[in-house]
């Protein structure tokens, strides 16, 4: 298939698969692949005594698993509900069947729900000394999930993570607008003179910025910034941090020191 051409395939569990691009990776291009593995992974789990999210966040890329529901009838008077011991026993499978070595967990949501799941971890087979109990998110599930990745306690508890970096970074690059600061650039054009100028301390590109410019342009420009050592990061566009890279334009970096 060419450049530009689309297809569908149906491809099935088991299925071998190979994508043959028809030449040599660039080295820049092998770079982003080697740096998507590293640094640490989490997995969120927001979660109340009627529904839990499970996400996990790799990197930039966030994957969330629909809601698990307690059965739960959420009435201030008593009425016969399921057990939420049944409730946290499949909450508990849901994070173990995505959790590697060495994720961490993050459990939060209203009230007291998520420390009582936490007291349970070590019952239904997961590292309690893995986990983390964080306070100031009072919304559980899926909504939970992306107020947490949009919320302080986030950059708190992954201050190590690429996505507390990036979303860091992004705050900067906005606090500088406000401030009419310019040591900043947005638009494939105004990095790239950025770029030869040597002035680029780091960039975040969406791969929505590949349906708007020229890739040999964009991998060009990466190549070049990589050669005197600024940062590049990838964000997927399908998340709200990616989504806002891509409002911006779909590539933003910080310079170090003004352009004009």
């Amino acid at each position: 298939m060419s450049k530009g051409v689309h297809h569908a395939l149906s491809v099935q569990a088991g299925d071998l698969l190979t994508i043959d691009k028809d030449r040599r990776w660039q080295e820049v291009e092998l770079k982003l692949l080697r740096k998507s593995g590293d640094g640490s992974s989490f997995v969120l789990v927001a979660i109340d005594t009627q529904e839990a999210a499970v996400a996990r966040v790799t990197g930039t890329h966030v994957k969330v698993i629909p809601n698990i529901y307690s059965g739960q009838s959420g009435k201030r008077y008593q009425t016969k509900n399921a057990s939420l011991d049944s409730f946290f026993a499949d909450t508990a499978k849901t994070v173990a069947s995505v959790l590697s070595e060495t994720d961490r967990i993050i459990i939060f949501g209203p009230g007291e729900t998520r420390r009582r799941f936490y007291n349970t971890l070590d019952k239904n087979g997961l590292p309690k000394e893995r986990a983390q109990v964080v306070d100031g998110v009072d919304v559980a599930g899926e909504d939970g999930v992306f107020v947490f990745l949009r919320s302080p306690a986030m950059k708190e508890v992954m201050s190590d993570s690429k996505l507390a970096t990036v979303s860091a970074m992004l705050d900067r690059v906005m606090l500088m607008v406000n401030r009419g600061e310019n040591k900043f650039a947005m638009g494939l054009k105004d990095i790239t003179e950025a770029a030869n100028a040597k002035a680029v301390e780091s960039v975040i590109f969406s791969d929505s910025i590949f349906k708007t410019a020229d890739e040999d342009a964009v991998v060009k420009m990466l190549n070049s910034v990589e050669g005197y050592n600024a940062k590049t990061y990838a964000v997927d566009s399908s998340t709200d941090i990616g989504l806002r890279v891509s409002s911006l334009g779909g590539i933003v970096a910080l310079l170090r020191y003004a352009m004009r």
